[in-house]
């Protein structure tokens, strides 16, 4: 009957219905349990910052936050600094979504998955920059936090949001200018029959070439 429902609608329906089951219901025990799973990331970022902020990790032995989660916990630095950026957005745009607060309130919200607090760290240093209007991030910030937004339609809307003359233009490429140079050069290569010498010169400095960017892709 549920099949179909969007993130939000969800998510909402599983509120509504944590309202009127009684705590001890198995269904609200397992409702519970599959709200906990989706905030478990949480946790552990809070642990994480805490680590980071008493360089915790320093007394254990090691130089970083980042080499301890790879030693220790075998997490990745990607996903240690995202574990991070989402924990400390919710930290500071919306505690009360932190289990903790919510045992104090006695309230029960479903906490943002990772990808969506990560998008939305984003989105709140693209409005510091001044490259989102403080509007479209408290939007954004809304769709999150009580629609259920999923990550990808948030960091779409985020990059849409930014103006043309503000967008990162991505770095220039030589080696793609390069390899399109080469590739005239060969056409022009097969239409030279008269003058052997060039040709062999021609193509012995191609081969060159392209070994030299062969290595660079390596």
């Amino acid at each position: 009957m549920s099949e179909g429902l969007d993130e939000s609608t969800m998510a909402d329906r599983l509120v509504s219905m944590l309202e009127v089951l009684d705590d001890g219901d198995l269904r609200s025990q397992a409702i519970r349990a599959s709200m906990s799973l989706r905030a478990a990331w949480i946790d552990l970022g809070e642990l994480l910052s805490e680590i980071a902020s008493d360089e915790a990790f320093k007394e254990w032995g090691y130089r970083s936050p980042f080499a301890y989660c790879a030693t220790e916990l075998n997490i990745s630095r990607s996903m240690a600094e995202k574990l991070l950026e989402g924990y400390r957005w919710i930290q500071m745009e919306a505690p009360e979504f932190l289990p903790r607060n919510q045992e104090q309130e006695g309230v029960t919200l479903p906490v943002p998955e990772l990808d969506v607090a990560s998008a939305m760290a984003r989105g709140y240093r693209e409005m510091e920059d001044d490259r989102i209007s403080a509007e479209t991030y408290r939007q954004l910030k809304e769709k999150a936090l009580r629609n259920g937004e999923s990550s990808r339609r948030i960091s779409k809307e985020i990059r849409e949001a930014i103006p043309e003359e503000l967008r990162d233009t991505p770095p220039p490429n030589p080696l793609k200018h390069l390899k399109k140079a080469l590739s005239e050069i060969e056409k022009a290569l097969e239409q030279i029959e008269e003058d052997d010498d060039l040709l062999e010169q021609a193509s012995r400095l191609r081969d060159e070439i392209y070994q030299v960017l062969h290595q660079s892709d390596e």
